[in-house]
């Protein structure tokens, strides 16, 4: 496990458990590198390349902010006024200073900004104020003259033969502990599933165009399946044919999909999640800071078609020697470069003099965050390349997953609204726009709403 230090070590288990002699060596044949302890102090220059990328952990009210080309200052290390606010900017390795003890680093793209994060607060306050009350499922099996084992049934699943189709309205399952967003949920105080107006509305219903469904299962004793037979209509009131009972069947599940209850939002009824009303504030406050920014540079590159033909012919020669491109997302007025120019509006932003403590580098293995607090609402950064996102992607916790009580690194699962599109990215069950929700551990992202431990 990766230490808070920077040291990887090993963590050994504390129950001793049984294995058979033929499986177990006296040493590993082929060690893996990846899985050997290392001390906390490497060299720089093998732990954090020039060239690299990483994720500066200062500003936010500690360690270093990063300094502006525009006030340089007057020795190396001294603080130098920032326009951004740099905790959890993407930046990348420079050089050494110090006699190899500090970093030098050149800011690629910075993060959320305290206006920016505020605005999120905000808006995900106003969704929860908004957010639909929820009612026991005791006060909804009266309120509908339901006994509660049918009303659990009803909203859970209900199978039928022939075919053991499920006609239930699969708002929520106790066999997969699953809740359905706006729907349901589990109160763990109470111990019991709580269902919203809009469940209610849809149960009531349910009771109207099937009565004699709820009727059939109220009079039978519990069963994983049920007859279709004993749900059809007939002119003596006996039992249907094998017929009738597929249409009936056919006849439910179209009423169910018409309403769109075949494919409602499920997750685990264990997490800590945001409500939709949450997710689509954050989509649409997202959206309107990417179009905004989008408008600013495209005005500031209307301004810089107006220099002379020597300053362009400069920037094309600095861009062939590797410098790195503007960002698609940077702020406006934060179009950062090498080499900077005031007549275009353009900064470098440097870091003089950083520790290691305040720079993190990509995909580190094991993976570890500098965080250990998420909730529903924080913004994120990514931290890694390899699980489906850019390293420095910066997006939106909209559910938080318990795991497992003995998973490393993290016990937490996340679920992502990514502020940028990705291929790797999908739905998260139609709670996000298309390839902008992911699922990720915790491990992987480095909290900015919170300060790191």
């Amino acid at each position: 496990a990766r230490e808070p230090s920077g040291a990887v070590t090993k963590r050994f288990g504390q129950v001793a458990q049984e294995h058979p002699g033929q499986a177990v060596l006296l040493r590993n044949p082929r060690p893996d590198p990846r899985h050997q302890e290392e001390l906390a102090l490497r060299p720089l220059s093998e732990e954090y390349p020039v060239g690299s990328q990483v994720i500066y952990l200062g500003g936010r009210g500690r360690g270093k902010r990063g300094t502006s080309s525009r006030q340089q200052p007057q020795h190396e290390g001294e603080r130098g006024e920032c326009k951004h606010e740099l905790f959890g900017a993407v930046a990348k390795v420079k050089g050494y200073v110090l006699k190899g003890k500090k970093l030098e680093l050149d800011l690629i793209s910075p993060s959320d900004d305290s206006e920016s994060l505020e605005l999120f607060r905000k808006a995900i306050r106003d969704a929860r104020k908004a957010e639909e009350r929820y009612f026991s499922e005791t006060e909804v099996a009266k309120a509908l003259q339901l006994s509660q084992s049918v009303l659990s049934r009803i909203a859970d699943s209900l199978n039928f033969n022939p075919g053991f189709r499920n006609v239930g309205l699969r708002l929520r399952s106790s066999r997969r502990r699953e809740m359905v967003l706006g729907w349901t949920r589990w109160n763990w105080k109470r111990s019991s599933w709580e269902y919203s107006a809009r469940a209610i509305k849809v149960l009531l219903e349910y009771k109207s165009a099937f009565p004699r469904v709820l009727l059939h299962v109220h009079q039978s004793k519990y069963s994983h399946a049920y007859n279709a037979e004993d749900i059809v209509d007939t002119v003596h009131g006996g039992r249907g044919s094998r017929d009738q009972a597929i249409q009936a069947i056919r006849r439910i599940e179209s009423w169910i999909a018409s309403r769109g209850l075949d494919r409602l939002p499920a997750c685990p009824s264990t997490s800590r999640v945001l409500p939709l009303n949450g997710i689509q504030a954050v989509v649409r406050l997202t959206d309107a800071i990417r179009d905004k920014r989008r408008r600013r540079r495209a005005g500031s590159s209307f301004n810089n078609d107006e220099e002379d033909d020597h300053a362009q012919e400069g920037e094309e020669e600095k861009d062939a020697e590797g410098g790195e491109n503007e960002q698609e997302d940077l702020p406006p007025g934060a179009i950062l470069k090498k080499g900077g120019d005031e007549s275009k509006g353009r900064e470098t932003q440097a870091f003089a003099a950083v520790p290691r403590s305040l720079v993190y580098a990509r995909n580190p293995y094991p993976a570890w965050s500098p965080s250990n607090r998420f909730n529903p609402g924080d913004r994120v950064v990514s931290l890694r390349d390899d699980r489906g996102m850019a390293f420095g992607a910066l997006g939106t916790i909209i559910a938080v997953h318990k795991i497992s009580e003995l998973s490393e690194p993290s016990p937490l699962g996340l679920d992502l609204l990514l502020d940028a599109p990705t291929p790797a990215a999908g739905t998260l069950a139609g709670r996000v726009p298309e390839g902008r929700g992911i699922s990720v551990s915790a491990a992987d992202v480095l909290n900015l709403s919170q300060n790191p431990v």
